[in-house]
């Protein structure tokens, strides 16, 4: 049976989508800029405007979603569709969630990164981040093209595995280091907030992938 969208026949849904991603990336594009700039320079004003810059396009994605999630209720949409584009909704939004995570110990707790820690964190943010771009491809797929749904949730589980790992190498040295313990679970936290972003990327591939397939039956 030939693919048919849950939102065929709604246009301004599907754009709404569209738009919501663009700012969910804007997010994580800041995310990354700031955690850079924390690890390079430190905390400073220039921080604390990436920050920013972040979390209010975190807030504008937030303003999308509970448009989408109206427009959702008002369609004659099936009420499986409907739950499907609802929880899909539902997860994508913790992934910019996970990311102002890291930013808010980053800017609430000004943690000191560990020199012999720097170039796993650089590493650990790329890895999450190109998680978050499969992401985003995933969901055009399933608009455009959902066979390519599977391929690309595969690649985005891989980048999960080798996040995962980084984490467990990067903890290890971490505690086989003179830091006082304090500082330990600080940045243990800091590391594992990352990894939360892939883990969150992980959980909407699978979703992602189950839709396409469920809209194929």
């Amino acid at each position: 049976m030939s693919f048919t969208f849950p939102w065929r026949g709604s246009p301004n849904v599907k754009g709404r989508i569209l738009a919501y991603l663009e700012q969910v990336d804007l997010c994580l594009g800041h995310f990354g800029a700031a955690f850079t700039h924390f690890r390079e320079v430190g905390p400073d004003d220039a921080f604390d405007a990436l920050r920013a810059e972040s979390h209010r396009a975190e807030s504008a994605a937030d303003d999308l979603r509970r448009e989408i999630e109206q427009t959702l209720y008002e369609r004659e949409l099936l009420p499986e569709s409907r739950g499907d584009l609802l929880s899909l909704l539902e997860s994508l939004d913790h992934i910019p969630g996970a990311a102002q995570g890291v930013l808010n110990i980053l800017f609430l707790e000004r943690p000191v990164l560990p020199g012999f820690l720097q170039s796993h964190l650089a590493q650990l943010v790329s890895l999450n981040l190109e998680a978050f771009r499969f992401v985003g491809q995933a969901v055009r797929a399933l608009m455009e093209d959902p066979s390519r749904t599977r391929e690309l949730r595969n690649r985005i589980d891989e980048l999960e595995s080798r996040s995962d790992r980084l984490q467990q190498v990067a903890i290890r040295e971490l505690y086989a280091s003179e830091l006082e313990l304090a500082a330990k679970l600080q940045m243990k936290d800091v590391i594992r907030t990352i990894g939360a972003i892939s883990d969150r990327c992980e959980h909407t591939a699978d979703l992602l992938n189950i839709i396409a397939i469920k809209r194929r039956i």
